[in-house]
Order: C-alpha cells, then structure tokens, then sequence
C-alpha cells in the first residue's frame, strides 16, 4: 500500500505571521517565568509548535 505525502500549505500570510507572533510571545513567557511550572511548560510547547507552524505555513 502506497501513501501519497504530498501536502500543500495551507496556511495564508496573514496566518502564518499571528501563529509566528503568537508563539514567540508564549515562548517569551515561559523564558521570562511569568508563567511557570506544568502549565508554562504545556504553553512553551504550544508556542514552540506555532512558531514551526508559523514558518513552515503547514
């Protein structure tokens, strides 16, 4: 069985720059200690994951 993995960017400019900012200011956070423990460490990984987002427009 043969899986095809072509995926196409879905994410507009727009989008992709809120989910970029958005993840830099959790990060930023996190990193400050304003939000610290298990939920700064949930939100660090959320924010990490939109900075990827952000960029990579998947």
């Amino acid at each position: 069985m043969r899986y095809n993995l072509d995926y196409k960017k879905n994410l507009g400019d727009t989008d992709r720059i809120i989910r970029f900012v958005l993840g830099v200011f959790l990060l930023a956070l996190f990193y400050d200690r304003r939000i610290a423990g298990t939920k700064g460490f949930w939100l660090a990984i959320i924010g990490a994951s939109q900075v990827v987002e952000g960029i990579l427009g998947y």
